[in-house]
């Protein structure tokens, strides 16, 4: 999972993406099948090498056919220069073979 948020944060920083604290925050959603269900496994990380995030994330999850899955803020995260960690464990009943997530950071000020 720590390797798909340093991979997320790549592609932002090639594309030219980080003018804020709040672009040096990446979120990776992974969803593994268990049985029934799938597990979904939420992990953020600050890229900025001097700025702590304080703030909300809010992820929305979509299905193969775009439907939303779910949207849950994320409040009152913190994360120090270089920090990396695990947000969420939750799981769903919708098959997830194929699916797509975004997210918006809301730094407080």
């Amino acid at each position: 999972m720590l390797t798909h948020l340093d991979q997320n944060y790549e592609e932002k920083k090639a594309d030219g993406e980080l003018r804020s604290i709040g672009d040096y925050i990446t979120v990776h959603a992974g969803a593994y099948r268990r049985k029934d269900k799938a597990d979904i496994e939420v992990y953020a990380g600050n890229y900025h090498e001097s700025q702590t995030f304080q703030g909300n994330i809010t992820l929305f999850l979509y299905d193969k056919n775009d439907d939303e899955v779910f949207t849950e803020m994320y409040e009152n995260i913190t994360l120090a220069p270089g920090e990396k960690k695990k947000l969420d464990s939750t799981f769903t009943s919708q098959p997830m073979e194929t699916y797509r997530y975004r997210y918006k950071t809301h730094p407080q000020m």
